[in-house]
């Protein structure tokens, strides 16, 4: 059975949800704009849903909660590859083989029974060394655009 939906501000089940609708705010604002057209972007987000947390009245749209988790999902991701990956440099730099190479049976354990410790540092240093190189020209573009924008300025 799958967890029922809660609260992010409480944990409270005690939830409702609600469509939308026609919104008279973004349609005035449009008339105002563009004219009679403009009554169509009382329509604009009518579909969404907001959800009301009947328990501590907070509100908040499920689609966007769940993004903002997604992304929170993915930038952990990024930072726990990069801390096993440094304690891994460490201890193969230092020399602690048995030690990184049992971050490596958690990590890559198909790679490395197929291609071993030496290898898979050389891979994970040279795909580091890749992602430096390609910041550094993108930094370098930017930093020539913004030189010759300021220079057509004067």
């Amino acid at each position: 059975m799958p967890d029922p939906i809660k609260c992010p501000k409480c944990s409270s089940t005690q939830i409702s949800s609600q469509q939308k609708g026609y919104s008279t705010g973004k349609a005035a604002a449009g008339v105002i704009l563009t004219g009679g057209v403009g009554l169509l972007a009382g329509l604009h987000g009518s579909s969404d849903i907001n959800v009301f947390c009947l328990n501590c009245g907070n509100k908040w749209n499920p689609k966007t909660y769940f993004q903002q988790k997604e992304r929170e999902r993915t930038q952990a991701a990024a930072v726990y590859k990069e801390k096993w990956k440094n304690n891994f440099y460490r201890l193969y730099e230092s020399g602690n083989m048995d030690e990184a190479t049992e971050i490596l049976k958690i990590q890559r354990g198909a790679m490395l029974n197929e291609i071993g410790v030496d290898k898979i540092y050389s891979k994970l240093k040279s795909e580091d060394n890749f992602g430096l190189v390609l910041k550094i020209i993108l930094f370098s573009l930017m930093a020539a655009m913004i030189i010759w924008f300021l220079s057509c300025i004067d």
